[in-house]
């Protein structure tokens, strides 16, 4: 596995360049719909990626996230690990 490192301007760029949504905060009333489909300290995760309609949740949380029962319960969001997603784009 290689990791990139990337200072803090340089993520804000990358993030404006690629147009991708950032929400800085998710409310409890937000979060509440998905609280009996994952542990508390995820539901913002899942929370986030619902409400910018995302396409995509890639995650290396394999003990909560990648469960086969929470990707079916938050279809369509695809909630993939990242060489999942990196194999469909080629």
């Amino acid at each position: 596995m290689v990791k990139i490192y990337l200072d803090a301007s340089d993520i804000r760029l990358f993030i404006k360049d690629n147009k991708i949504l950032v929400r800085k905060k998710i409310t409890k009333d937000e979060a509440r719909p998905y609280q009996d489909i994952v542990a508390e300290d995820d539901l913002h995760v899942i929370a986030g990626a619902k409400l910018t309609k995302s396409d995509y949740l890639i995650t290396l949380d394999k003990k909560h996230l990648l469960k086969e029962e929470v990707r079916r319960l938050v279809k369509p969001l695809k909630i993939v690990n990242p060489e999942q997603y990196l194999k469909g784009l080629v």
